[in-house]
């Protein structure tokens, strides 16, 4: 898992990380600002971009996190991607980026259940 702290300090800022992402392997993308105590930013936003810039999924606000995204995310291939996180209001303040390969569900041990 990877998790950076950063901020946007311009109503029209964009901040971009780059990641090297495996093709074919899920991730799970959250933006944490005001919702969620990660931060400040009112009403962040994720994208996920290719190296060319291309915009490939986007999410702004989620069932999980409010006003805070979270973004299930396919690499098609391996290489370079690059995160982008701004501000859907145009406000700013800071922001906790955490990002991860998703895991699958754990098993269920079927043998301890009564029939």
């Amino acid at each position: 898992m990877a998790s950076f702290v950063d901020s946007i300090s311009t109503s029209d800022e964009v901040d971009f990380f780059p990641v090297e992402f495996i093709g074919e392997v899920d991730y799970t993308i959250s933006v944490l600002g005001a919702s969620n105590a990660g931060g400040t930013l009112a009403d962040p936003v994720v994208g996920i971009f290719d190296s060319a810039g291309n915009l490939l999924a986007y999410q702004d606000d989620s069932w999980a996190l409010g006003y805070d995204p979270m973004l299930q995310f396919t690499a098609p291939t391996s290489g370079t991607y690059y995160i982008g996180v701004a501000d859907a209001i145009g406000s700013t303040g800071t922001y906790t980026l955490v990002y991860d390969q998703t895991l699958p569900p754990s098993p269920v041990d079927t043998s301890t259940f009564l029939v």
